[in-house]
């Protein structure tokens, strides 16, 4: 009997039947009232055949009065402690589920989710807005600098700071080692930006203790637009770009994605004049006769006539 019990639960749960407080309520007044009404059906048919075959040692009439309050009575009575005690079961159950769900989804360091859940839902949700990749500066100098226990205290205090200024509905996680991902919900990027600011000069404000040893961190940021036009995996690799671009020219700063061409522009012009220098040199080594060359010319030359 407890065994089915116990699966039956387990099916409502399962079956999201039940999921908080108000459905258990729900379910325990909705068990006592259908068994009260089944027993009290039952008990009516049983007297009705009784007294058809004149069986009852009063008359139908006293027998329904007297055994219906009775069969009421005992049933909702015992069917309220069943139900009570299946309640705590469920609760117990929800409470055991929350915690799997807990330790699958969120990143024991961080307390924020891990990159899976996170990627899960990207891909799931109707949510338009910005993604940012936000990565620690020089975070495996500090981690052999000062160890592994200044290197968590620095993820820690990240994501203490994402939390505070990220709140809900945009979703936070770590997305993995030292980098950290934000889906921002909304299309006005000044509020992102000013978001991810805050957060940078922030943790860039901190004294990070570890012992009698203090030391402070940056951070660089790359953002990326989150559209409907755009799958998960094309704005990661967007915002990727964008991180990789603010750490190439210098760290401690945060790059959109439509200022990429922009900041990319004197490289590249740079490496243009590099590569005609480069071009010329060659041309000119290129046509730079060789000492034989020029010993060959010599012999080669015609001789002037002596007057």
């Amino acid at each position: 009997m407890s065994g089915s019990l116990a699966h039956w639960i387990r099916a409502r749960i399962g079956a999201g039947a039940v999921e908080n407080r108000a459905d258990i309520s729900t379910f325990v007044l909705y068990t006592v009232l259908t068994m009260t009404a089944l027993v009290t059906a039952v008990f009516l048919a049983l007297t009705t055949v009784l007294a058809e075959f004149e069986l009852l040692p009063v008359s139908y009439a006293t027998a329904i009065h007297l055994g219906s309050l009775k069969t009421l009575l005992i049933a909702a009575s015992v069917t309220a402690l069943l139900a009570c005690l299946a309640s705590m079961a469920i609760q117990e159950m929800l409470v055991t589920r929350a915690e799997h769900r807990r330790r699958k989804e969120l990143d024991p360091l961080s307390g924020l989710l891990k990159r899976d859940a996170f990627l899960d839902f990207m891909h799931m949700t109707k949510v338009r807005g910005f993604l940012v990749l936000l990565d620690i500066d020089h975070f495996r100098i500090v981690n052999e600098r000062y160890g592994r226990d200044a290197g968590d205290a620095v993820i820690a205090a990240l994501a203490e700071d994402l939390r505070r200024t990220f709140r809900s509905p945009h979703i936070i996680c770590r997305y993995g080692g030292e980098e950290f991902a934000v889906l921002f919900t909304g299309m006005d990027y000044d509020d992102c930006l000013l978001g991810i600011e805050e957060v940078r000069r922030s943790i860039g404000s901190r004294s990070i203790r570890v012992g009698t040893r203090a030391f402070s961190v940056t951070t660089s940021a790359g953002v990326a637009d989150f559209r409907e036009d755009r799958s998960p995996a094309v704005a990661l690799k967007v915002a990727d770009h964008a991180l990789y671009l603010a750490k190439s020219l210098g760290r401690d700063r945060t790059v959109h994605e439509s200022e990429t061409e922009q900041l990319l522009a004197p490289s590249r012009r740079s490496d243009t004049v590099r590569r005609r220098k480069s071009g010329k040199n060659s041309r000119a080594r290129a046509v730079k006769p060789s000492p034989a060359e020029r010993h060959a010319g010599d012999a080669l030359r015609p001789a002037q006539s002596s007057g």
